[in-house]
């Protein structure tokens, strides 16, 4: 079951230290190139959490064809695990990018990063080869970086609030931050893409077999402080895999995280490969992993004592739904590996009925098509939009309600 990995992993012992052929330009490029190569202008930040991690962001401030470069409301774009900023605009043409399609409707587009990734593997006393700098999962993801970059967008863009989009992961940490009030009371409303809290029936079989087998736990044994993370190898064999094999590349990208390869531009493999996986902890793997295991969404479990140092009591508490008091709006997909539609379902039932004002079900998307799906700026964007309008309108438009 882990065919499509192995595959890959086979492929590095023919790997010589010569540059790896790429048949796309975009290969190599960051997210700040990206943008840059479309025309757009970008701005970089480095956003600094509560705890000291140093969040790289990117900004799009105004489309190409804008006549009002002012008073943008701003929206915020969350990647999910493994990923970063770069997934928002990854697709060759810009009306395929959600991060294009709102600058251009008139939002001041924010690309957020978590710890950890690519673009924030920086602390203001910790050293990132330390075991200390990654000693994190999406709690503190939630608890730290989310309310860090919201509070950073609104004191540079002077909003009162923001509007949260979210991908996977980006959409865990806003069910668990959000049930901080002071949290929730920043965002305009919350637009939740492949909506993600409980993991209990993961249909991706790489993910399954990782959490069986106890393979985040195994890593962190031994040591390893990292997961996948973005390093030149790991890209270089990937791209290696999608020039020698298209059925390859789409094999193990489909077993890491869930797709669709028909609903996808499957020339910008090579873009892909080359930007994702992005990075993260080993501890975040391990609760991601609890959470499969145990079909609970909790915090991370450090076991009968650790839990005793960490919490005070040696249980790890577990978050409550119920707490989520904003506008959120649920975007689902009914082929979708990682946020399963019974997880889904679970997660409807136990948010207020009150803070759930859209759901949305495409029943054959999967799990990344909400990023790169190929028809995603028609399917499903303008529905992205219309909720943004409503919530969040351009000053001197009616809301669409």
């Amino acid at each position: 079951m882990l065919r499509p990995l192995l595959l890959v992993l086979v492929l590095t012992s023919f790997v010589c230290a010569e540059s790896v052929i790429c048949r796309d330009p975009d290969c190599g490029k960051n997210v700040t190139q990206l943008i840059q190569s479309r025309g757009y202008p970008v701005q970089e930040f480095q956003v600094q959490t509560a705890d000291g991690y140093l969040l790289g962001v990117q900004r799009i401030p105004y489309g190409l064809n804008s006549t009002n470069r002012n008073n943008r409301p701003p929206v915020l774009l969350q990647h999910g695990l493994e990923d970063a900023s770069h997934t928002w605009v990854a697709n060759y043409y810009t009306y395929q990018c959600l991060a294009y399609i709102l600058v251009e409707a008139g939002y001041d587009v924010w690309l957020g990063n978590n710890r950890g990734n690519v673009y924030s593997k920086a602390h203001v006393s910790l050293n990132p080869d330390s075991k200390e700098f990654w000693e994190f999962s999406w709690d503190e993801m939630a608890k730290y970086d989310l309310p860090a970059m919201l509070t950073f967008i609104q004191n540079i863009t002077g909003a009162a609030k923001v509007v949260h989009v979210g991908h996977s992961e980006g959409t865990m940490q806003g069910f668990a931050g959000y049930q901080n009030p002071d949290v929730a009371s920043k965002v305009a409303v919350f637009v939740a893409l492949a909506p993600v809290a409980y993991i209990g029936h993961l249909g991706s079989k790489f993910l399954v077999n990782l959490a069986k087998l106890d393979v985040a736990g195994i890593v962190s044994l031994l040591g390893f402080k990292q997961f996948l993370p973005s390093t030149a190898l790991i890209h270089d064999v990937a791209e290696i895999a999608c020039d020698v094999s298209d059925k390859v590349c789409n094999d193990a990208m489909c077993a890491l995280m869930g797709c669709d390869p028909n609903n996808w531009n499957q020339t910008r493999w090579d873009v892909f490969a080359s930007l994702d996986p992005a990075g993260t902890s080993v501890q975040n793997m391990v609760h991601f992993q609890q959470g499969a295991n145990k079909d609970n969404w909790c915090y991370m479990d450090f076991g009968y004592f650790g839990n005793k140092d960490h919490y005070g009591h040696h249980d790890a508490p577990c978050y409550d739904l119920g707490k989520v008091n904003l506008p959120i709006a649920l975007f689902s997909g009914g082929q979708d590996d990682l946020a399963d539609p019974t997880d889904v379902a679970r997660l409807k039932q136990e948010l207020p009925a009150s803070s759930i004002v859209y759901q949305y079900n495409i029943n054959y998307y999967s799990h990344l098509d909400f990023i790169w799906g190929l028809d995603a700026y028609h399917v499903l964007y303008p529905q992205v939009l219309q909720v943004i309008q409503k919530y969040q309108p351009i000053p001197g438009t009616v809301s669409r309600g």
